[in-house]
């Protein structure tokens, strides 16, 4: 599992690098824009095919850091071990969700390239290769949904046991998809 988290990392990384060479590349285009008069077309394609990268890079990473969306006015009404309960019907659906993502995108993704379907606007390029993100990003999160919902049922069967008097929040928080 070190592995894994240091491909999320590598991931979370990348997706950084990513969000940097948009503000640059926007700035930039609005400078050649405005003060040269020479727009660059690229810009603005390539920063939107770069959102979905962003956000299939990063959301395995997020949420191994438990930093999605959750539901505490909801779930701290609820006892210790209606929380972790709770938290694994997010991981399980989860789960299921990201196993949906990565089936289908992997086979959209193989059709898109097999057919070398082109994106028709400003500048033409393959969809192919901006697709083939959603599966794996969807895979890497389909893992850490697993890790979670193992870390959960570890948590739930210590509070059986009445090993566990508080349950802290990254041991309970459902997610946010």
């Amino acid at each position: 599992m070190k592995l894994f988290d240091k491909i999320l990392d590598v991931m979370c990384f990348t997706a950084k690098l990513i969000i940097a060479f948009i503000m640059f590349s926007v700035a930039l285009d609005v400078f050649c824009r405005y003060v040269l008069n020479r727009p660059m077309v690229w810009v603005i394609p390539l920063s939107e095919y770069s959102l979905v990268y962003i956000t299939f890079l990063g959301t395995a990473w997020l949420l191994r850091e438990e930093g999605h969306v959750t539901m505490e006015t909801f779930t701290e009404k609820l006892g210790k071990g209606g929380q972790v309960v709770f938290g694994m019907g997010g991981s399980i659906l989860g789960i299921i969700v990201s196993m949906i993502f990565t089936w289908y995108g992997t086979l959209t993704t193989i059709d898109h390239f097999k057919r070398g379907i082109y994106e028709s606007a400003v500048m033409e390029m393959p969809i192919a290769p901006v697709l083939a993100i959603i599966p794996i990003g969807s895979f890497f999160l389909f893992v850490q949904f697993v890790r979670r919902i193992v870390k959960q049922c570890r948590t739930w069967q210590a509070i059986r046991r009445g090993e566990i008097e508080r349950v802290s929040e990254d041991e309970t928080s459902a997610p946010g998809l």
